[in-house]
């Protein structure tokens, strides 16, 4: 009888249930690694931009432009999305006078954000400094209205007084005194804006709308003395000089100590006595009082003559004759207005020579010839 053996039929095995919970695990721990190396890798490159950012700051501090341009740029290169990088490489391109390479950054940037309010500011000072003002002021006033991403009012504050700066560095009275009407409305009852904003209208040109900013600081605070102060410098521009000694001797008792009010107190005192248009007015002291003016306008222009010997013409030496002819040793016999108005009329064309060739005397140590220059001129 023989015997037969059957071979068991061998069966791949099936996955255990552990195998099937520990692909998905490495799969996760994987994509885990992978996200976490991604982090690593954007950090280090976000530090090393921020490094070389703040290289580039330093280097600028430090006056070398060349250096921080090459620091910003690396910054950019390495966070090409970030704004702040950008635009720090702009302005130092811009302070190198390399225009050319500024420009098609600056487009770039207001292409992707043209509402951006700090792009657009940059993108003002490059107009300004290409010589553009046109354009530099259509970019501030975009700059104001723009999108600012924390303390929206102040920075939009602050170029309001960055474009009033561009205007009065040209000399664009008339718009300068438009953004100075808008800034006082946005004032409110900002102390330090007002008082800001008021002293721009005196450079401006325009005393009264001063006189009334400066009169709202004191409403707002009566014991303020740089209001009182103002004030007084309100009155010297009007030329109501007793007025303006008045004001000053008001913020001096609520500022004892402060030197430059006494200073200003003094001038408005010396004007008083200088000035020769009172109606009240004796001949003979009008007459003093002329002579007295002649001389430092006669000592101002010898001044600014001495100092450019090559502004001298012969109609300056012959006003300077005349002037020396009509200061005698010792004073006339007689004297009567048209002797005084003949004084100062040559005092006027001695002033006026001066502006010609010298311009106006540096503030304030010519303020008290000018201030009684532009009073007779009125």
């Amino acid at each position: 009888m023989s015997t037969s053996t059957t071979t068991p039929v061998r069966t791949r095995p099936r996955p255990t249930v552990g195998l099937i919970i520990v692909i998905p695990a490495v799969i996760a721990a994987l994509a885990a690694l992978d996200i976490l190396l991604e982090n690593a890798e954007e950090s280090e490159t976000q530090n090393s931009a921020e490094a070389a950012y703040q290289a580039g700051e330093s280097a600028l501090r430090a006056g070398h432009n060349l250096a921080a341009i090459e620091d910003f740029r690396k910054a950019h290169a390495s966070m090409r999305e970030d704004e702040t990088y950008e635009l720090a490489l702009i302005g130092a391109l811009m302070n190198a006078g390399r225009y050319a390479d500024a420009e098609p950054l600056m487009n770039e940037v207001l292409e992707r954000n043209p509402d951006d309010g700090p792009a657009l500011l940059v993108a003002a000072r490059l107009q300004a400094n290409k010589g553009k003002p046109v354009q530099a002021a259509a970019f501030y006033h975009r700059a104001i209205y723009g999108e600012w991403p924390t303390d929206a009012r102040e920075k939009q504050i602050d170029a309001r007084l960055e474009l009033v700066e561009f205007l009065r560095s040209r000399h664009q009275t008339e718009d300068m005194l438009a953004e100075l009407i808008l800034l006082q409305e946005e004032a409110g009852e900002d102390q330090g804006l007002l008082l800001r904003t008021a002293h721009l209208f005196l450079l401006a040109g325009s005393p009264r709308h001063a006189e009334s900013a400066y009169r709202k600081v004191i409403s707002l605070d009566p014991r303020n003395p740089a209001a009182y102060a103002g004030l007084g410098e309100v009155e010297l521009e009007t030329g109501d000089y007793r007025q303006a000694r008045s004001e000053f001797v008001l913020a001096k008792t609520r500022a004892p100590a402060d030197g430059h009010i006494q200073e200003r107190l003094e001038l408005a005192k010396a004007l008083e006595e200088l000035d020769p248009t009172s109606r009240r007015l004796p001949s003979a002291e009008k007459y003093r009082r002329s002579i007295k003016i002649l001389q430092l306008a006669r000592d101002d222009f010898q001044a600014c003559l001495a100092s450019r010997p090559a502004a001298g013409t012969q109609n300056t030496s012959d006003l300077m004759t005349q002037a020396n002819g009509l200061m005698p040793t010792t004073p006339p016999a007689v004297v009567n207005n048209e002797l005084a108005e003949n004084v100062l009329d040559t005092a006027q064309q001695l002033w006026q020579a001066r502006i010609k060739d010298c311009g106006l005397p540096a503030a304030p140590e010519g303020d008290l010839l000018r201030l009684i220059m532009e009073k007779l001129a009125q």
